[in-house]
């Protein structure tokens, strides 16, 4: 980190290596474009580059790019959801304003509608665990931590984070798969 803080191009070259899945796999949640995540990437990239410097190492690495990344993506839904809404906009019919459906050919309406009732059912299965298994579970859902950091997090020790993990996951398997 301080090498790369000093200027070191292979350095940095070796953060991005590190960190390069991870924000990837933060800025394709986001945009669901792969177009639009190769922008938030090579964006995220620059931005951290370019500002390395007022890094100040009291946060992690990760959670200062990640907090990059997810501000470069919302940028570019932002921005394409205001050329749209222009474009959109632009044509008229004499004094009144013509309705203009732009159909987005990315949206699969039935897999987001899957990806969501399954997300519902998983988080009413995590709900329904002994508190122990639930609190290590929401604790990796929410943040897609490692287990040192979920077991920082919730005051445990590693092995019994992974216990409670496995545990965790099992029980989920059983009550999705037996329905």
């Amino acid at each position: 980190m301080k090498a790369a803080k000093g200027g070191d191009h292979d350095a940095f070259a070796e953060l991005w290596r590190r960190h390069f899945k991870r924000v990837s796999r933060t800025v394709n949640q986001i945009t669901r474009n792969p177009a639009d995540a190769e922008d938030a990437v090579q964006d995220t990239f620059l931005k951290a580059y370019s500002h390395l410097h007022t890094f100040n190492c009291q946060a992690k690495f990760s959670t200062w790019l990640t907090r990059i990344a997810i501000n470069s993506a919302l940028m570019i839904l932002r921005g394409r959801r205001s050329h749209l809404y222009t474009l959109a906009n632009s044509f008229t019919d004499g004094e009144t304003w013509l309705e203009w459906e732009v159909q987005d050919g990315r949206v699969d309406i039935e897999g987001t509608y899957a990806k969501k009732e399954a997300s519902q059912k998983l988080n009413a299965a995590i709900l329904n665990l002994r508190p122990p298994l639930r609190h290590v579970m929401q604790i990796y859902q929410q943040n897609d931590n490692s287990m040192a950091e979920i077991a920082e997090i919730a005051g445990l020790s590693i092995p019994a984070t992974k216990s409670r993990m496995l545990r965790a996951r099992r029980a989920l398997r059983q009550r999705l798969t037996s329905k």
